[in-house]
């Protein structure tokens, strides 16, 4: 969306995905949205990340959905 600032230690994927997908200023459902909603999640998934939805909406996560970067695997 836009208006959506940057976040202290926002991981990068996140940022990645905020370079590739343009903000818009659609709702969601309408039309517009989709398009834009399905290339943050192929970016996501493509990148080793798992989308959430969000079905418990709050001032804090107001999205529908969310990308979940992938774990850092620690070598033995």
């Amino acid at each position: 969306m836009q208006d959506n600032p940057t976040k202290p230690g926002e991981h990068d994927l996140c940022a990645r995905i905020k370079e590739k997908v343009p903000p818009t200023s659609a709702q969601p459902g309408s039309n517009e949205y989709f398009p834009i909603l399905d290339k943050a999640i192929m970016i996501c998934v493509n990148e080793g990340g798992d989308v959430i939805r969000n079905k418990q909406r709050n001032a804090e996560f107001p999205s529908s959905f969310y990308c979940k970067p992938p774990s850092l695997m620690k070598k033995n």
